[in-house]
This record gives structure tokens, sequence and C-alpha cells, in this order.
């Protein structure tokens, strides 16, 4: 008969410990991983919010039928690209299968640049956003158009790429534009003009037209 001693049941005694230690953080982890990846919320935690959407763009989002493929074609040193990135991710994250979103460095992916310039035939050799409906309508937001610099300093004072981003959208995915009507009586229009360029900001984000109509005559 074998004897075994005390201490070969101990050590193993405390190998199935650990295994069991081992299994049990393994599943804990995998849990919080799931959890994590399908319950969650994303918080902007930039100056003046500019990564967050606002609840007009969200709802849009949400509620249109059209989807469309952004493209960002910018260079790796660019100075807006963590702003471009940030609002285009929150853009892919709200609007789910109806938004596609493809991001290229100018300097690295040429080959798959060269493959979108040949599919859309347009060019995408400088840093621009492009927006593609399902109709196969196109727009294009340049790097400039983005931001609003200090003239002097060239120092970036606001980022408008949701307003620019959701006009975009709307160009290529609305059947026909909205009109939006200034109406005025006996006053002089240029004592208007203040009025009219803060309704046209408004305007130009929801991708409409602006006319004047003068009730006189």
């Amino acid at each position: 008969m074998i004897k075994l001693p005390l201490s070969f049941f101990s050590n193993w005694s405390s190998t199935g410990h650990l295994l069991v230690r081992v299994a049990l953080l393994a599943a804990i982890f995998l849990q919080l991983n799931y959890l994590g990846c399908t319950y969650y919320q994303a918080l902007d935690l930039s100056r003046n919010q500019k990564f967050s959407l606002s609840e007009r763009t969200t709802r849009f989002l949400r509620e249109a039928g059209p989807g469309v493929t952004i493209i960002t074609t910018f260079l790796g040193t660019s100075d807006i690209l963590p702003e471009v990135h940030g609002i285009v991710g929150e853009y892919d994250r709200v609007g789910g299968d109806r938004v596609e979103l493809e991001m290229l460095d100018l300097s690295r992916s040429r080959d798959r640049i060269a493959d979108l310039r040949d599919r859309y035939r347009m060019d995408l050799d400088r840093e621009q956003i492009t927006v593609v409906g399902e109709n196969g309508r196109i727009k294009v937001v340049g790097a400039k158009e983005l931001v609003t610099r200090d003239p002097s300093t060239g120092r970036i004072l606001e980022f408008r790429g949701e307003e620019k981003l959701t006009s975009a959208i709307l160009e290529v995915t609305e059947k026909e534009q909205k009109k939006v009507y200034l109406v005025y009586g006996s006053r002089d229009f240029n004592q208007l003009a203040p009025i009219a360029q803060q309704l046209q900001a408004m305007v130009n984000a929801q991708n409409a037209s602006l006319e004047n109509i003068m009730l006189q005559g």
C-alpha cells in the first residue's frame, strides 16, 4: 500500500482553489465587459460640450429614413482632427445602421482614397468631410468651413462641425429644400439686416433657403 504525504493533498487543494479563483475572475471580467459594451452612457467632458449632439440632431438621426455614408479625409497633423473624429463618431453612434463612417488619413490611406475617388468621381485629396446619400447625392464640407478662426492668430474660436454636418446630411437626403420667409412691411430692409443674419445661420443649419417678402406693393 502506497502512502502519500499530507503535503501532496495540501498542494492539490491549493492548486484547486487557485484555479477556481482564476475562473471566477475570468467570468466576472467577461460579464463586466459584456455589460460595458451593451449598456453604456457616453459622457462629453470637453469644454463647451463640442462632442455632444443637440437634441434636434439626435432626433433627426434616429427618425430619418435614408442612410448616409460619412467619409473623413484629414492629415494626422491637422489641428482639428480630434474635433472631427469626435463629432463624426457621435453621428455614427447615434445614427446606428443609418450612418456608415469611414475615417481616412490622407498620407496613409492612399489606395482606399483612390478607390473612393474612382467610385464617386470626385476629388478626395484635401482635408474635408464627404457625405454621400443612398440616392448618390454628395455634399463636401471643407476643413475651413468647420471652424471659425481668429484672423490675426489663426486660433480656433469655434468648431462648427455639427452645424455643417447636419446641414450636409439634410441636403443629400431631403427630396425638396425647405424655405423660410422673412416678411417685412414699411421698415427699410437694411434695418432688419442683423435679424436676417441671425436667421441665416439657423436656416443654413436646416439646409433651407431664406427669402425676403415685402408686404407693400
